[in-house]
């Protein structure tokens, strides 16, 4: 390890294993202290200000590397995801749940995952993977013990929607005042930051839509700006599927029950759609007849043929983060890609140059952890999604019933979307996933205690003896 990178241990020693448990210690009896320490977290994700940073330390960099981690980076919010624990740990009445709900079937992934070293050409590549995985499991404890009550989710969606309208300025200031084509904002990429826009932006909707309370207005502008965002990057797929997603937040709400909010808000979003449409949309369209787009396309099909391959070859996967140490020569799973460039495109190849990694996160998942690895990310995806469903229709006259549609809705689109893209490997959209996925496990464990007290509830009704079932029901539903 070089000197650099002692000193960067160092420092990042002192932040987690002290900094960390002080700074819970000091905050454990302020709620007001917990909540800027989660302002801060989440603001934090988009890990920029007026444009991208990596707002942490990593060990052991590696800059030519193509893999979806090039080293062992620690984020600095992460320090406060472990100072929110700490914080939860210290309170004298709080009831900190270090493994709350759904937890092991991510673990049964990652762990599952982990199999797949036993094929890994280089093993550092496939521990930088690993660690990433594991520690956004800080982000899910944190956020799952912060939110205690229902105004614990209107704090977190009040700082997502000054976070996207922050982000909407760094955006137009990218478009007007340096005048880019595609802007990224303070993402690495376009399509990483219009997949976290979509994710967010469907929760915040579906919050502004939900029955009147008094921050309706505040995420309907935080909604705004999602849709201003996912405009400018100008990316194909998300203006589709945000377009799509927003349609479906609409009629979902209006389905549940027609207001005359629910109305003022579809037509507002008409009319803010229409006037920015008429400023971009002959952008969009160039886009989308954008002569690089079939090569776009053909480049992901070669990418996904080389993941079948390798899946044909290591059932188990090819490793963690090998994907695209397997794809590069000695190995002959990019061989099709050179031959296409000498063959149709005339290209002088040079094997030196490395080669990208699938666009797909679910060719990518096969490729790198195999038919196990794969099988568990898929049911990770669905427990919480289906969760998330019920949560909406259990709660389906509350708040927290439009939020979790609004967070079902999210995770749908980027779960399409991820046919595609493979962002929800990437650290920024990582984060707000798993604060989401918090919600989602909170959210479920209150509808559990929701259905025990309606139980207790028809069991007090029902006298221990003589009363047919039928009455028993039928004189609780008149209480309850």
């Amino acid at each position: 390890m070089e000197t650099i990178d002692f000193a960067k241990a160092a420092i990042l020693a002192s932040l987690y294993f002290i900094v960390a448990p002080l700074l819970g210690l000091l905050i454990s009896r302020k709620r007001s202290w917990q909540k800027i320490a989660f302002a801060l977290l989440c603001f934090m994700t988009i890990s920029g200000l007026m444009k991208p940073a990596e707002w942490g330390l990593t060990l052991a960099f590696d800059p030519m590397y193509r893999g979806h981690a090039r080293g062992f980076h620690f984020f600095f919010n992460e320090a406060l995801a472990l100072a929110l624990i700490f914080a939860n740990l210290f309170a004298p009445k709080a009831r900190t749940k270090l493994f709350p709900p759904g937890l092991w079937v991510y673990l049964l992934y990652c762990f599952v995952s982990m199999i797949s070293l036993i094929n890994a050409p280089s093993q550092a590549y496939a521990l930088m993977a690993s660690l990433k995985a594991f520690k956004i499991i800080l982000f899910f404890i944190a956020a799952y013990n912060f939110f205690r009550q229902e105004e614990d989710f209107h704090f977190f969606l009040k700082v997502m929607s000054y976070t996207m309208i922050w982000e909407m300025f760094v955006v137009l200031k990218m478009k007007y005042v340096d005048r880019l084509y595609q802007v990224w904002g303070t993402f690495e990429h376009q399509n990483s930051l219009v997949m976290y826009a979509s994710m967010i932006g469907m929760v915040l909707l579906a919050a502004a839509a939900a029955r009147k309370h008094r921050n309706a207005n505040i995420y309907l502008f935080g909604f705004i700006a999602t849709g201003v965002i996912t405009q400018s990057t100008l990316s194909r797929a998300g203006v589709v599927i945000f377009a799509a997603g927003t349609v479906g937040v609409v009629v979902l709400s209006l389905l549940e029950k027609v207001s005359r909010r629910r109305l003022a808000v579809a037509g507002a979003l008409v009319a803010v759609a229409v006037v920015g449409l008429s400023f971009t949309l002959d952008s969009i369209v160039a886009r989308f007849n954008d002569s690089y787009n079939s090569q776009s396309g053909l480049t992901r099909d070669h990418l996904n043929l080389a993941s079948a391959k390798m899946l044909h070859d290591y059932p188990l996967g090819v490793g963690l983060n090998n994907y695209g140490v397997m794809i590069n020569h000695p190995y002959p799973y990019g061989d099709h890609i050179d031959e296409y460039e000498r063959v149709e495109l005339g290209h002088r190849i040079d094997k030196t140059i490395q080669k990208g990694i699938s666009e797909s996160i679910y060719w990518l998942v096969l490729a790198e952890t195999g038919y196990l690895g794969f099988v568990t990310f898929i049911a990770f995806l669905l427990v919480y999604l289906w969760w998330a469903v019920r949560n909406a229709w259990h709660f389906r006259r509350q708040f927290i019933g439009a939020l979790s549609m609004g967070i079902a809705m999210g995770f749908s689109l980027n779960y399409t979307q991820s046919l595609l893209e493979r962002v929800l490997l990437q650290p920024r959209n990582m984060m707000v996933w798993f604060i989401l996925l918090a919600a989602v496990a909170k959210i479920h464990t209150w509808r559990k205690q929701s259905k025990r007290r309606s139980k207790k509830s028809l069991n007090e009704l029902s006298p221990s003896i003589g009363v047919p079932q039928e009455r028993q029901l039928a004189a609780a539903r008149v209480v309850l």
